[in-house]
C-alpha cells in the first residue's frame, strides 16, 4: 500500500510507477490533511484487513521528505 497524502505534481511519477506493480494498490488523498492523517486514515484500514490478507507488516516513508517534527 502506498499512500498519495496529496503530495504535489512534483511527486506524482513515484505514485504512477508504484501503481505499476502488482503487488501495490496506491491510495491517494483530494487533499492535503496531512502525514499523520494519512497514516491514521490508512493504518485503521491496514489493521481491519489485515486478517483477510496476506499483509506482514507496514511501514511509512515521505517522498516530499518533509520532517515528522521541527525543532526551533
Amino acid at each position: 500500500m502506498a499512500i498519495n497524502d496529496g503530495s504535489s505534481d512534483k511527486y506524482q511519477s513515484i505514485f504512477i510507477e508504484l501503481s505499476k506493480r502488482k503487488a501495490v494498490t496506491v491510495h491517494r488523498d483530494i487533499i492535503n490533511l496531512g502525514k499523520i492523517r494519512a497514516l491514521k486514515n490508512r493504518l485503521d484500514y491496514f489493521m481491519n484487513i489485515v486478517e483477510q490478507s496476506d499483509f506482514s507488516g507496514f511501514m511509512t516513508t515521505d517522498p516530499d521528505e518533509q520532517p515528522a517534527y521541527q525543532t526551533s
